[in-house]
């Protein structure tokens, strides 16, 4: 109960002295005083083999997930897709049929599974090797199409064939190649996995013809990945779907950064992360375009 009080205390001393800039004194006091409900849906989930199960969603989405990791990230993740959330990509864009899509952190393959139809080709890249199991069971039609490609590392500012990455088994979703100190270290696996730059990857794969939407989640390295992008987006000019609440400061490096390239950006509505940092309410989504 202290502890209740005492984070209520801190926004509201917070938000006095202007260190929360994304949030409306009435939105926060909404906040702070209304009841925070868990969040349940009903997956029904089907063995398939000694790594994987089948997740079946409400609404008939169909996805492989490793056995060893957490389910509930996947409750979550269907929430934020499918209702007013402002974690939701779709707030801001539409598929088209001919949309090239790049899906930087795919995780459970949610948002790609639900433009899959919808979309030219998708280009997945995932760093952890159980995921990307998952996901060539899930997009396993797709890909004998060649409508979705799979790719076993994440993107960022460098090149390394290997790099420490921390996955979460208990939240797969904030695994990082950062170990995170404020969490318990019991449920961190270490693996090593690779990066490169999506410049060299783009030099690698001269047959891309265009991108047109980059989608990036990959828990507080958004700013890495797009240093290691600037001739892509000079060569392409693509929108990007990028998360901006990892870090505290995320948001205002994303809006100078798209300011360089002349680009125009539209946010979500601020949320609150009680990960410690100021401000504790920031936009969770960045949407930029030409």
């Amino acid at each position: 109960m202290l502890n209740k009080v005492k984070w209520r205390l801190k926004l509201i001393k917070d938000k006095i002295f202007l260190k929360e800039p994304y949030v409306q004194w009435s939105s926060l006091l909404n906040d702070i005083l209304s009841k925070h409900l868990e969040i349940s849906i009903n997956l029904v989930i089907e063995e398939y083999d000694y790594r994987f199960v089948i997740v079946r969603f409400p609404d008939d989405s169909k996805l492989f997930w490793p056995k060893n990791f957490n389910i509930k990230t996947l409750e979550y993740t269907f929430v934020e897709l499918n209702t007013e959330n402002p974690h939701n990509y779709f707030q801001f864009y539409q598929p088209d049929k001919n949309d090239i899509v790049f899906d930087v952190g795919a995780c459970e393959g949610l948002f790609s599974y639900k433009i899959k139809d919808k979309v030219s080709k998708i280009f997945i890249f995932e760093p952890i090797q159980n995921l990307v199991g998952a996901l060539k069971l899930t997009f396993k039609y797709e890909i004998e199409m060649d409508k979705v490609k799979i790719f076993n590392f994440g993107l960022g500012n460098e090149n390394i064939d290997k790099l420490e990455f921390y996955i979460n088994t208990e939240v797969i979703g904030v695994s990082s190649f950062s170990n995170r100190k404020n969490i318990d270290q019991s449920k961190i696996e270490k693996i090593v996995s690779s990066i490169k730059t999506l410049d060299s990857f783009i030099d690698e794969n001269e047959n891309i013809s265009k991108i047109d939407l980059i989608k990036v989640d990959i828990e507080g390295f958004e700013m890495a990945f797009l240093n290691g992008a600037t001739k892509t987006i000079e060569k392409y000019w693509p929108k990007f779907l990028i998360c901006s609440y990892h870090k505290p400061d995320d948001y205002l490096n994303l809006k100078q950064y798209f300011k360089y390239f002349d680009y125009k950006i539209k946010h979500s509505k601020a949320i609150r992360f009680l990960d410690g940092g100021t401000p504790t309410y920031r936009y969770t989504l960045v949407y930029a375009y030409k």
